[in-house]
């Protein structure tokens, strides 16, 4: 695998086949609202895993990312949650607060396990 750093960004890419079921992010109501909290929720990962939510207001691409041991899917990505610990069942879920006033604003989110796999990218319009 090779030295991770936590100091730059190099391109790493796992496979996804690491894990047994389907690894996928999905926003619990569907939408995204202003001034409320929205609950992210990672399904599908190694139980005891390490779990990230990452999110992009710039869009889909390109981002390895050494320390996580991945590359997103995304462009310009930041870390939206805290990492946590995979339950049993390999899975997370974070209530990330929305900001008043950014009805509008496009979000693109991410689930990574460091080391295993990422997720399906996310996409949510925040509304009003």
């Amino acid at each position: 695998m090779g030295q991770v750093s936590l100091a730059g960004w190099v391109r790493f890419r796992l496979p996804r086949a690491t894990l047994d079921q389907p690894f996928y992010v999905r926003l619990d109501d569907g939408m995204l609202e202003a001034g409320e909290s929205a609950e992210y929720q990672v399904r599908g990962g190694q139980p005891g895993g390490v779990g990230i939510l990452a999110a992009s207001l710039a869009g889909t691409g390109s981002f390895p990312v050494p320390a996580l041991q991945a590359t997103l899917d995304l462009t310009a990505p930041f870390l939206a949650a805290p990492a946590q610990i995979m339950d049993v069942l390999g899975a997370a879920t974070w209530s990330i607060p929305i900001p008043a006033g950014s009805a509008g604003i496009q979000v693109w989110v991410q689930g990574i396990q460091i080391g295993s796999a990422t997720t399906n990218v996310w996409f949510a319009v925040i509304q009003s």
